[in-house]
């Protein structure tokens, strides 16, 4: 991955998951602290707030730190976006991914020129709404959808990526065309969905929201209304119902009794 907006994105990915309860946040820290010059020559605690240090850490994990800066703190940060000519000093603007996305609590409305308080990296734009990757959201690295427009945002800064690799289409056109069978099932859909710079998750879950998918359960009866396998290869229908015998994901076990018939995606069942 490039020095690109998917760069910085994949970046903040990988710390999807990190928390203060299993400790792994700790790691983010330790890349940030590992990366001198320190920002005012503060070496950030680990009881410390450490939003802002997540983005840090994701530019210097995508060798970006020239394009984007390091910093622990969300005001001071602004101030090197200013500097390197990359703020937006408008929270109304529709944002690109890659766009770093800067938050204060302390105004609810726009213009809000309030000090900043918190930071991430916008993730994707679909519709009305975006979606940013944070870090020390409810203590953990994740994931927050909101209007264009809200009332708490700041501004955002738009780095100066080499290139630019960000998806064509938005989250919602390709989810359109999973519900197509444009994509393929199972594995080759994730495969395939993946090498063209997507979050399998992503769409994922914009598909089962389109289609009002029913959430299933091991130990639910089902019927398989196509009998594709989930690696693609299809299988023979011997009993009209069937029970979720694991469930990881899109992935279903599911069979008669204790005997095994098929491993099939969720896409492929309805409730009996």
């Amino acid at each position: 991955m490039g020095r690109t907006a998917n760069g910085l994105i994949e970046a903040m990915r990988s710390f999807l998951g990190f928390s203060e309860y299993n400790r792994q946040y700790k790691q983010i820290i330790d890349i940030y602290n590992s990366h001198p010059p320190l920002a005012r020559g503060y070496r950030v605690q680990y009881t410390d707030e450490w939003c802002d240090t997540t983005v840090s850490a994701a530019a210097i994990k995508a060798h970006m730190t020239d394009l984007i800066g390091t910093e622990c703190g969300c005001e001071e940060h602004v101030k090197i976006f200013k500097k390197k000519g990359i703020w937006i000093e408008d929270g109304t603007v529709r944002p690109k991914p890659g766009y770093i996305a800067v938050y204060s609590w302390k105004k609810a409305t726009q213009p809000n020129d309030a000090y900043a308080t918190h930071i991430g990296v916008v993730e994707y734009v679909q519709g009305s709404t975006f979606t940013v990757i944070e870090g020390n959201k409810e203590n953990k690295v994740t994931r927050r959808t909101i209007p264009i427009g809200w009332g708490y945002i700041r501004g955002f800064a738009a780095p100066k990526y080499e290139e630019e690799e960000t998806p064509k289409k938005s989250i919602e056109e390709v989810a359109r065309e999973v519900l197509n069978g444009l994509w393929g099932n199972g594995t080759d859909r994730r495969t395939r969905l993946t090498k063209e710079g997507y979050d399998y998750k992503v769409v994922q879950q914009k598909v089962n929201e389109l289609s009002g998918k029913t959430r299933f359960f091991v130990g639910d009866r089902v019927k398989v209304v196509r009998a594709v396998g989930y690696d693609g290869v299809p299988f023979k229908k011997w009993h009209s119902t069937y029970t979720i015998l694991a469930l990881k994901g899109d992935r279903a076990v599911i069979g008669v009794g204790e005997t095994v018939t098929a491993a099939v995606n969720v896409n492929d069942l309805k409730k009996a």
